[in-house]
């Protein structure tokens, strides 16, 4: 019988990230308002008017400026796919850039577990790889921690927030390495 399984979670921007999409916007309008003081101060009638109309189709082409808008903003994404018995974790920022993260077996799992149930020698263990693919990290419930000892990977820490339904369709394929309680 064959698994196919996906689950989509959009990210909750940080405080660091929503302060660095402020900053950036606070530049994108100086810089518009010190073009706009400057087109109007130094350049002829006819010259201002061309000026005008051409940072008015650099604002107002839909899509070149609205995709550059959307990347400010930050809205990323985590896709989770569980195909058989390998699972997928794609990131995808501003809905068009889609990245692997990472692709291993859940043969390879030695531990799945919400987060308020994680010790710390176990998170803070050696790892090669640590990978953070979680709506909100301090979510200590929906959030899980998946600790595996994979061949391409090496021993890996992965922290990624799937879906009651997800962990269902997981659940048979880990057994006992699934501590919910």
């Amino acid at each position: 019988m064959d698994f196919y399984k996906e689950c989509l979670v959009e990210k909750i921007p940080s405080q660091r990230e929503r302060l660095k999409t402020f900053f950036l916007w606070g530049i994108i309008s100086f810089v518009m308002f010190a073009l706009f003081v400057w087109g109007f101060i130094f350049l002829s009638n006819i010259a201002r008017i061309v000026f005008f109309v051409a940072v008015a189709v650099l604002v107002l082409d839909k899509y070149y400026f609205n995709k550059f808008l959307y990347k400010l903003s930050l809205k990323t994404e985590y896709e989770y796919t569980l195909t058989n018995t390998t699972l997928d974790i794609d990131k995808i920022v501003a809905k068009s850039e889609r990245s692997r993260m990472l692709t291993f077996d859940l043969k390879d799992i030695r531990l799945m577990t919400p987060m308020r149930l994680v010790t710390s020698a176990e998170y803070d263990g050696n790892f090669k790889t640590v990978a953070e693919a979680c709506v909100d990290i301090g979510d200590m419930d929906s959030t899980y921690c998946v600790i595996a000892d994979t061949e391409k990977y090496g021993r890996l820490r992965l922290v990624f927030t799937p879906d009651e339904e997800f962990i269902g369709v997981m659940a048979p394929l880990l057994g006992s390495k699934l501590r919910k309680e």
